[in-house]
């Protein structure tokens, strides 16, 4: 493995107008949450076994505490190489995604990557679309390969939030609730960007909560529970967060209550 980076790292916050007039419309349902990530990787297929990750984007609002507002938000997004040597005729979705050999030219190596997305993603709540199922499990397995732990507090699965009796795709999603098409679907960054707008809208229509306790009430609820195709939960717990693995393990309703309120929404 690399030597850490010898700099802090730069992140992105020049925000385009476009992105900030998201983040003023989502600041409403937004800005009594904690500190979220909306994530999205691209992966060269779909066995989250096997998968390899070429492309990873993690954008996250901040909140201006003093007005409860979000002004603006910081981004990370780089192309991935699994290995010295990996090039497009190895990606078996390069049909879906088209990350090719020109992308992989930008490409930092994947344990460099792993390190980033640790730091990145600390002690934040993950938001994607299907991101319990298959970007978590994939970066996980990554991240333990390296022995670096992937320490956010919990996520929320769009996905199993929005459909509750079949499958459909973040394209439809987006359709449904009637929000800017995605320009350029299957890019990590463009499709964590869409899920603000789904998330911010979920909330809107009071079909999800938007303050941590009552999120973590529905974790504990037969709500939280997708049904169908294997059972997909909306809210999940890391287990390897000190302050929230206990919200897995059942504890006398009191025990619990005092628990939370000592976990930080920072």
């Amino acid at each position: 493995m690399k030597n850490p980076v010898d700099r802090p790292i730069k992140l992105e916050t020049g925000n385009t107008l476009m992105q900030r007039a998201k983040l003023s419309a989502a600041a409403n349902a937004l800005h009594s949450l904690p500190q979220l990530a909306f994530v999205d990787i691209e992966t060269d297929g779909t066995d989250i076994n096997t998968a390899n990750i070429l492309q990873i984007a993690i954008i996250k609002p901040v909140i201006n505490s003093d007005h409860d507002t979000l002004s603006y938000s910081t981004t990370w997004s780089r192309y991935v190489l699994p290995w010295e040597g990996y090039s497009q005729k190895n990606n078996t979705a390069f049909h879906i995604n088209h990350i090719g050999d020109k992308e992989l030219e930008t490409a930092i190596d994947i344990d460099m990557a792993v390190m980033h997305v640790t730091y990145q993603l600390y002690h934040t709540v993950i938001v994607g679309y299907n991101v319990n199922n298959f970007d978590i499990p994939i970066l996980k397995r990554h991240c333990n390969y390296y022995n670096e732990p992937l320490l956010y507090k919990y996520s929320i699965d769009l996905y199993p939030a929005i459909w509750k009796d079949k499958k459909q795709k973040l394209g439809d999603a987006i359709k449904t609730y009637n929000l800017p098409i995605n320009l350029n679907p299957h890019d990590a960054m463009a499709d964590a960007s869409c899920c603000i707008d789904l998330l911010s809208e979920v909330i809107e229509r009071n079909e999800l909560p938007n303050t941590e306790e009552d999120l973590l009430d529905l974790f504990s609820s037969s709500k939280n529970i997708w049904q169908h195709f294997g059972k997909q939960k909306i809210i999940d717990i890391n287990s390897d967060h000190k302050d929230y693995a206990h919200l897995l393990y059942p504890t006398p309703a009191s025990s619990q209550k005092r628990k939370l309120s000592q976990i930080s929404t920072s």
